[in-house]
């Protein structure tokens, strides 16, 4: 069932969504070439744009939000996203020389 739906989020309109990456600019976001394919990935930190004006002129028509890292996301950073339907954090923790990576 979920991954039906999951599907037609994808399949909506035919478009790639536009799916915000919030992170610090000291932090690499690796996924990226395995999501291009299938979103317009949009990344403030990768922009020569400062973020509140990047975020201005773009946000309108984000619908998915990854939060890399320990990035702080402010209530004022979502009320630029109201198109948002899915936020999505990566994390990664080391613990005894174990890396533990984990999606929420």
């Amino acid at each position: 069932m979920a991954v039906e739906a999951n599907q037609e989020w994808l399949k909506s309109n035919g478009d790639p969504h536009l799916v915000l990456v919030h992170r610090l600019p000291s932090f690499n976001f690796q996924l990226k070439d395995i999501l291009q394919p299938h979103f317009h990935l949009l990344d403030p930190a990768g922009s020569p744009e400062p973020a509140g004006s990047f975020l201005s002129s773009h946000a309108q028509s984000v619908r998915a939000l990854i939060c890399v890292a320990n990035t702080p996301l402010t209530a004022e950073t979502l009320s630029l996203l109201p198109s948002l339907e899915l936020v999505l954090a990566l994390t990664t923790l080391i613990h005894r020389n174990v890396a533990v990576v984990g999606l929420s």
